[in-house]
């Protein structure tokens, strides 16, 4: 099943084992590299200060209600997971990075994404421009993904009408 970030970014997080909310989804981290859903990032604590972060192939399910993690022994510190420690210390964000073509236009910025749930792989790029079109962009389209910008082909952008670009209902 594909499911865009913004699906799930602000719902209750619960485990499984434990039948109990344990937080609520802050972030999904990216590994820039090859594209995949590394992380779910939980705000934990009293007043949300804290986080947890939980491999992604530790989620169990994204529902309506929220999304669903095995158990609390899963929800890991940052770093505990390497590669993910090192993203979120470096800053790195999909979302907000700058959208260039290979021709070095620069597009819009990245949004949102979605991706594929069993395997984390991204799917589509959500691109929103200022003064241009808004755009959909297929992964295959993506030359890069650099620390501070995202490179796509010149020729292989879709434009998509402005109200298009919402997380499908799930109704």
């Amino acid at each position: 099943m594909n499911l865009l970030r913004s699906e799930i970014i602000g719902r209750p997080v619960g485990a499984l084992e434990e039948k109990a909310k344990v937080g609520t989804a802050r972030d999904i981290v990216v590994n820039p590299e090859d594209g995949r859903v590394l992380a779910l990032v939980i705000r934990t604590g009293f007043l949300g200060q804290g986080y947890k972060v939980v491999d992604w192939q530790d989620v169990r399910a994204v529902e309506k209600s929220g999304v669903v993690v095995g158990t609390v022994e899963q929800m890991l510190a940052p770093e505990e997971m390497v590669r993910v420690d090192q993203l979120i210390k470096d800053g790195f964000q999909l979302v907000g990075l700058p959208v260039i073509t290979t021709g070095g236009h620069k597009i819009g910025r990245v949004n949102n994404f979605c991706f594929d749930s069993d395997t984390g792989r991204l799917s589509q790029l959500y691109v929103r421009s200022i003064l241009g079109p808004n755009r959909i962009i297929g992964m295959s389209s993506v030359v890069r993904v650099e620390s501070r910008k995202v490179v796509v082909r010149n020729t292989e952008t879709k434009c998509r009408a402005k109200a298009e670009l919402r997380p499908a209902s799930n109704t």
